[in-house]
């Protein structure tokens, strides 16, 4: 093997090893972004669940009452 195709050789690795550096970079803003979305998901969901438990309380508050009998009516089909 001569000089020429030792530097064609090395050039080509060298051209691939930039092309896996920036498929790298992109896996690794991609994962960046799918990790911001979860986050986002997680604190929604989260904030859902709050509110569930916000509106459970108050029902239950509401059938302890008298004559609030309706909202088991509602939930039981009664």
């Amino acid at each position: 093997m001569n000089e020429a195709e030792i530097l064609k050789l090395v050039r080509a690795n060298t051209e691939t090893i930039v092309d896996h550096t920036k498929a790298m970079e992109t896996i690794s803003a991609t994962l960046g972004t799918l990790n911001e979305g979860l986050k986002t998901i997680s604190t929604t969901l989260h904030a859902y669940n709050v509110g569930l438990k916000g509106l459970h309380d108050r029902l239950v508050i509401l059938e302890q009452r008298q004559g609030r009998s309706w909202v088991s009516r509602i939930f039981k089909g009664d």
